[in-house]
Protein backbone atom coordinates (compact mmCIF):
# COMPACT_ATOMS: atom_id res chain seq x y z
CA UNK A 1 0.00 0.00 0.00
CA UNK A 2 0.90 3.26 -0.71
CA UNK A 3 -1.77 5.97 -1.26
CA UNK A 4 -4.69 6.27 -0.03
CA UNK A 5 -6.92 7.89 -2.62
CA UNK A 6 -10.22 8.52 -0.37
CA UNK A 7 -13.15 10.80 -1.63
CA UNK A 8 -13.77 11.76 1.97
CA UNK A 9 -9.95 11.90 2.51
CA UNK A 10 -7.99 13.08 -0.03
CA UNK A 11 -4.59 11.70 -1.02
CA UNK A 12 -2.71 10.32 1.35
CA UNK A 13 1.00 8.66 0.75
CA UNK A 14 1.83 5.46 3.44
CA UNK A 15 5.69 4.61 3.88
CA UNK A 16 7.89 3.25 6.12
CA UNK A 17 8.95 5.83 8.73
CA UNK A 18 12.28 6.19 10.06
CA UNK A 19 12.95 4.69 13.31
CA UNK A 20 13.78 7.54 15.80
CA UNK A 21 16.90 6.45 17.21
CA UNK A 22 18.84 4.76 14.49
CA UNK A 23 17.45 6.66 11.10
CA UNK A 24 17.19 3.57 9.56
CA UNK A 25 13.38 2.55 8.41
CA UNK A 26 11.44 1.29 10.95
CA UNK A 27 9.51 -1.91 11.32
CA UNK A 28 6.96 -0.61 13.84
CA UNK A 29 6.45 3.10 12.44
CA UNK A 30 4.42 4.16 9.47
CA UNK A 31 4.64 7.55 7.91
CA UNK A 32 1.74 9.31 6.78
CA UNK A 33 1.86 11.96 4.59
CA UNK A 34 0.54 14.78 2.34
CA UNK A 35 0.01 17.56 0.18
CA UNK A 36 -1.97 19.27 2.08
CA UNK A 37 -3.18 19.30 5.89
CA UNK A 38 -6.84 19.56 5.13
CA UNK A 39 -6.55 15.81 3.80
CA UNK A 40 -4.33 14.42 6.85
CA UNK A 41 -6.99 16.00 9.01
CA UNK A 42 -10.03 14.59 7.05
CA UNK A 43 -8.40 11.12 7.94
CA UNK A 44 -8.48 12.27 11.37
CA UNK A 45 -11.92 13.03 11.33
CA UNK A 46 -12.35 9.69 10.07
CA UNK A 47 -10.59 7.44 12.10
CA UNK A 48 -11.06 8.31 15.83
CA UNK A 49 -7.55 6.54 16.59
CA UNK A 50 -5.60 9.39 15.36
CA UNK A 51 -7.66 12.21 17.33
CA UNK A 52 -4.31 12.26 19.32
CA UNK A 53 -1.48 12.11 16.40
CA UNK A 54 0.55 15.13 16.06
CA UNK A 55 0.54 16.49 12.16
CA UNK A 56 4.21 18.19 11.65
CA UNK A 57 5.05 20.54 8.73
CA UNK A 58 8.19 20.19 6.74
CA UNK A 59 10.05 21.44 4.08
CA UNK A 60 7.41 22.99 1.81
CA UNK A 61 9.71 21.84 -1.24
CA UNK A 62 8.95 18.47 -0.30
CA UNK A 63 6.29 16.19 -2.41
CA UNK A 64 4.33 15.76 0.98
CA UNK A 65 5.25 18.47 3.58
CA UNK A 66 2.61 17.61 6.38
CA UNK A 67 2.99 13.74 7.91
CA UNK A 68 2.09 11.94 10.74
CA UNK A 69 3.61 9.03 12.18
CA UNK A 70 1.79 6.06 13.61
CA UNK A 71 2.59 2.42 14.74
CA UNK A 72 1.33 -0.38 12.41
CA UNK A 73 -1.43 -1.62 14.69
CA UNK A 74 -2.64 2.25 14.29
CA UNK A 75 -2.06 2.12 10.38
CA UNK A 76 -4.29 -1.63 10.31
CA UNK A 77 -6.71 0.18 12.53
CA UNK A 78 -6.39 2.80 9.85
CA UNK A 79 -7.57 0.84 7.02
CA UNK A 80 -10.43 -0.96 9.05
CA UNK A 81 -11.69 2.13 9.86
CA UNK A 82 -11.77 3.18 6.14
CA UNK A 83 -13.50 0.48 4.91
CA UNK A 84 -16.06 0.00 8.02
CA UNK A 85 -17.11 3.84 6.84
CA UNK A 86 -16.77 3.08 3.31
CA UNK A 87 -20.85 4.28 2.09
CA UNK A 88 -20.02 5.22 -1.15
CA UNK A 89 -20.90 3.93 -4.65
CA UNK A 90 -19.62 6.21 -7.05
CA UNK A 91 -16.08 7.41 -6.22
CA UNK A 92 -16.70 10.58 -8.42
CA UNK A 93 -19.88 11.81 -7.01
CA UNK A 94 -18.92 11.59 -3.75
CA UNK A 95 -15.75 13.28 -4.25
CA UNK A 96 -18.02 16.26 -5.44
CA UNK A 97 -19.81 15.90 -2.66
CA UNK A 98 -16.57 16.56 0.24
CA UNK A 99 -15.48 19.40 -2.32
CA UNK A 100 -15.15 22.03 0.05
CA UNK A 101 -12.82 19.43 2.64
CA UNK A 102 -10.81 18.40 -0.62
CA UNK A 103 -10.95 21.48 -2.97
CA UNK A 104 -12.12 22.07 -5.82
CA UNK A 105 -8.54 21.12 -7.81
CA UNK A 106 -8.28 17.70 -6.51
CA UNK A 107 -11.95 16.87 -7.66
CA UNK A 108 -10.88 17.76 -11.02
CA UNK A 109 -7.41 16.14 -10.44
CA UNK A 110 -9.32 12.88 -9.17
CA UNK A 111 -11.73 12.76 -12.80
CA UNK A 112 -8.14 13.14 -14.61
CA UNK A 113 -6.61 10.63 -12.77
CA UNK A 114 -9.92 8.02 -13.40
CA UNK A 115 -9.41 9.15 -17.22
CA UNK A 116 -6.18 7.58 -17.57
CA UNK A 117 -6.19 4.91 -15.48
CA UNK A 118 -9.58 3.98 -17.71
CA UNK A 119 -7.49 2.98 -20.42
CA UNK A 120 -6.21 0.11 -18.92
CA UNK A 121 -7.62 -3.22 -20.33
CA UNK A 122 -7.14 -6.92 -19.75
Amino acid sequence: MSWIIDPRVGLISCVVADDPVTGKPSTKLIMLRARRRQHLENLRRLCPILAGVEITAVRKELDYPVRMVVDRDTFVAVMAELAKTLDYRNVKQSAHQHEAELGADFVALMHRVHAVLAQLSE
